[in-house]
């Protein structure tokens, strides 16, 4: 009788013991929360299996999105934003959503050209990819191009050669893009390259037209509305944006 007592209280004491293991203090929680607010969470869409991953903000207002052999430097707090993947066989995006509105702001794609082949270099450690920025301004969009050459052997990667840079509208709409320049000032060979592309948005709309493309819509996402003949009213909106990718 004694001897089951005492197996009793032991075993008793040993459940004690584990509990408070399991138990974290408020503090480590606390942190624990802040940190997982501090993120962006990430939706990764592969063979229909979705993975989720952590980015944190590399400075204030820049976070490193990984692509497939590149990173791209997107122009916002990780714990504003939430980042959803698509990839195909030619490509991986990164779609950029507005972690309070669930609206996309931006969109980043990588397109292989060297088939069957993703982050393993060709035989001649020669690779082309084209990088596309695709940045959403109410209902228009802009994208941005670039055409990369890169040398790679081993883990070492560097940008050989940009072949083109260019810029134009990224979905069809009453809009067109006006004055615009896209600037590259890059030393080769590197390991980052930026690309400068500016111009204006110029939206044919009328006094008549409701929905995204109205004056009040139009608006309310920056454009400054102009007169025009009649009914007709032209809204504009000056962009100036870099598009900064890297290897490492």
């Amino acid at each position: 009788m004694f001897k089951s007592v005492k197996n009793s209280i032991a075993l008793l004491l040993v459940m004690i013991f584990l509990i408070s293991l399991g138990t974290p203090s408020n503090v480590e929680a606390n942190s624990f929360n802040e940190l997982k607010e501090n993120k962006a969470r990430v939706q990764i869409t592969k063979e229909k299996i979705i993975e989720n991953e952590d980015y944190l903000s590399t400075s204030e207002n820049i976070t490193d999105i990984k692509l497939d052999l590149l990173n791209v430097q997107v122009p916002y707090n990780a714990k504003d934003i939430d980042v959803k993947y698509i990839e195909k066989d030619d490509s991986v995006t990164a779609v950029i959503l507005d972690k309070k509105t669930n609206e996309e702001i931006d969109r980043y794609t990588e397109q292989f050209e060297d088939e069957g082949i993703k982050s393993r270099a060709a035989d001649n450690n020669l690779i082309w990819r084209t990088l596309f920025r695709s940045k959403t301004y109410g209902p228009a969009k802009v994208e941005v191009g670039v055409r990369v050459q890169i040398w790679s052997s081993g883990s070492f990667r560097q940008f050989n050669k940009i072949q083109d840079a260019w810029q134009r509208p990224g979905n069809s709409g009453k809009y067109t893009l006006k004055s615009t320049r896209t600037f590259n000032n890059n030393k080769l060979p590197a390991i980052k390259i930026s690309i400068n592309a500016s111009g204006i948005i110029e939206v044919a709309t009328s006094t008549n037209i409701t929905g995204t493309w109205s004056i009040s819509s139009l608006k309310k996402h920056g454009f400054s509305i102009g007169a025009g003949a009649g009914t007709t009213r032209y809204a504009r909106k000056h962009y100036n944006n870099d598009f900064i990718f890297n290897l490492y």
